[in-house]
């Protein structure tokens, strides 16, 4: 079987849906979905400015302005100057920003592929977990990185 471009679309909405469900409800997940989306985007691309990130989230700057200054004043974000243009204000995550969320979101996923699959069979789980870990392992590995960030220490 080949996936094609929608297949493709709606497993990674699955997988989100997924994603939100085991996050407890208290922490990312409950962030406004505009703060959300810029915190997911900065996570994803670092020293970003207001409106790089405004371009790739396609919300407003203004919006994106006020869910920076949020997650910034809830110590997620913090901004910078642009050493190249001093009038651009960069965005990136808090120093130790990912042990914070991590101790909220470090939770098994166990069940809920578990209930995805409709199977309780270990060898099934334990394949779909190998195949997720692969996949993040190759498509999102500054995301793995972030996750275990700090772990060491």
């Amino acid at each position: 079987m080949t996936m094609n471009a929608l297949e493709l679309f709606l497993l990674g909405r699955k997988l989100a849906k997924m994603g939100i469900e085991t996050i407890p409800s208290s922490t990312v997940s409950a962030l406004p979905p505009s703060a959300s989306a810029v915190l997911i985007d900065v996570f994803e691309f670092p020293n970003s400015s207001i409106g790089e990130i405004a371009k790739r989230t396609e919300l407003p700057q203004s919006q994106v302005s006020a869910a920076v200054a949020m997650l910034k004043d809830d110590g997620l974000l913090e901004t910078v100057s642009d050493p190249d243009d001093r009038r651009r204000t960069l965005v990136r995550e808090a120093p130790g920003i990912a042990r914070k969320i991590r101790s909220k979101v470090d939770v098994p996923i166990d069940k809920t592929i578990a209930k995805a699959l409709a199977s309780d069979d270990p060898d099934d789980l334990a394949q779909v977990i190998g195949a997720l870990e692969m996949l993040a392992e190759r498509l999102a590995p500054r995301i793995l990185k972030l996750s275990h960030e700090d772990s060491v220490s």
